[in-house]
C-alpha cells in the first residue's frame, strides 16, 4: 500500500470485509464517529480486514474496551487455502481487564500468545487508548499510549523459536514469510473474540476510532556532537538511502561547518532540546563529550526515540 490510508475516519465500514464474505459481519458497526462489535455469544468467524496489503507501515489507532471482554488488531496477516476462510497473522492484544490473567503475553499490547510488552500503561476499562505498530523491514515495535511495549525481529532465531514452542509449525512460519527476508506484507485487520465474556459485557464491548497508516519511508536521524567520530557516522548514515538526516547539533562552530559539508541539507541547531521535543525524529546518534552523555541518553528515551551512543 502506497501513502497515507486512512483505514478508518470515523463515517463508514468502506474499504473492510469479512474472511470469505463480501462486506462486513453484522457485529461490526460504524457509529457515533467509531467502528463498535457488538456483543454475541453465538457470532464465529467475524474478524474483519482491510482489503489492502501492508508492507513497512505505522498504524496508529484510538480503542477502548469494556471489562470482562478482549479484541486485538492483527497484521501481515495471510488468507489461508481453507474452508471456512481463515486468516493467519500477528497480533497486537488488546483486553478490559488486564487482571484477569496472570500470563504477560496477553496483556495490552502483547504479541498476543507470544511476546509481553515491557509496559502497563493502559487507561482503565471503558476508555480510549492510542496503540501504535510499526512495521519496518523486519523489525517490528508496539506502542501503548506513546511508549514502546515491545520490539522484536521477524527474522530472530528467538521469535522462531517462541513461535514453535506456541504450536508454529514450518509451514506457518513460510506463511508469514517469517523464515525469509524481512520483505513482509499482509492484510491489516480486527479481531472478533466470540464466547460467553462478550455476553457478560456492555453492548458494544470493543470500539476503535481514528485508524490510519501510513507507508514508512525513511529513518530521520539527527547527530549530536560533531567531532571525529560523530563526523565518521554522519558520512556512513548521509550515503545509506535507508536514512535522512534531519538535524545536526554542536557548539562549536568550525564543527558545524564540517558537519554542513557531508550534509547540507540537515538543520544545525545549539539546542539538543529541539531535537528531543521533536516528534518527527525517530533516532538520534549521541557522540558529544561523555559529561552530557547521560543526560541525553535520558531525554531521548524518555522522547520516544531510538539511542546510539558512542562511547564511553
Amino acid at each position: 500500500c502506497d501513502g497515507d490510508s486512512p483505514l478508518f475516519a470515523g463515517v463508514s465500514l468502506s474499504g473492510w470485509k469479512g474472511c470469505g464474505i463480501d462486506g462486513v459481519p453484522p457485529v461490526w458497526t460504524a457509529e457515533d464517529g467509531c467502528l463498535k462489535s457488538k456483543a454475541d455469544a453465538a457470532a464465529k468467524g467475524n474478524d474483519i480486514f482491510f482489503d489492502k496489503k501492508f508492507k513497512n507501515f505505522e498504524l496508529v489507532f484510538d480503542w477502548k474496551c469494556a471489562d470482562n471482554a478482549n479484541s486485538g488488531v492483527f497484521y501481515l496477516g495471510k488468507m489461508l487455502d481453507k474452508s471456512p476462510s481463515e486468516i493467519l497473522s500477528l497480533e497486537y492484544q488488546i483486553v478490559g481487564d488486564e487482571k484477569s490473567s496472570p500470563d504477560d503475553r496477553v496483556k495490552n499490547a502483547s504479541l498476543c500468545g507470544i511476546v509481553a510488552p515491557v509496559i502497563h500503561d493502559a487507561s482503565k476499562a471503558g476508555e480510549w487508548n492510542t496503540g501504535k505498530i510499526l512495521c519496518y523491514k523486519g523489525t517490528v515495535i508496539h506502542y501503548l499510549n506513546g511508549k514502546i511495549a515491545l520490539q522484536y525481529n521477524l527474522m530472530s532465531p528467538q521469535l522462531i523459536e517462541t513461535l514453535k514452542e506456541n504450536g508454529a509449525d514450518d509451514e506457518m512460519l513460510n506463511h508469514l514469510n517469517i523464515n525469509g527476508t524481512g520483505n513482509n506484507d499482509g492484510y491489516i485487520g480486527l479481531r472478533y473474540h466470540e464466547g460467553t465474556e462478550l455476553m457478560s459485557s456492555p453492548s458494544e464491548p470493543v470500539a476503535f476510532r481514528s485508524c490510519n497508516s501510513s507507508k514508512m519511508g525513511k529513518i530521520r536521524v539527527a547527530i549530536i556532537g560533531l567531532g571525529r567520530m560523530g563526523r565518521k557516522y554522519l558520512k556512513e548514515i548521509v550515503n545509506n538511502p535507508c536514512y535522512d538526516v534531519v538535524y545536526l547539533c554542536d557548539i562549536d562552530n568550525d564543527l558545524r561547518q564540517r558537519g554542513e559539508a557531508i550534509a547540507p541539507n540537515a538543520t544545525f541547531v545549539n539546542d539538543a532540546d529541539i531535537i528531543f521535543n521533536d516528534k518527527s525524529v525517530d533516532a538520534v546518534f549521541l557522540c558529544e563529550s561523555s559529561d552530557s552523555r547521560y543526560v541525553h541518553i535520558k531525554k531521548a528515551l524518555l522522547t520516544g526515540k531510538h539511542v546510539f551512543a558512542e562511547k564511553p
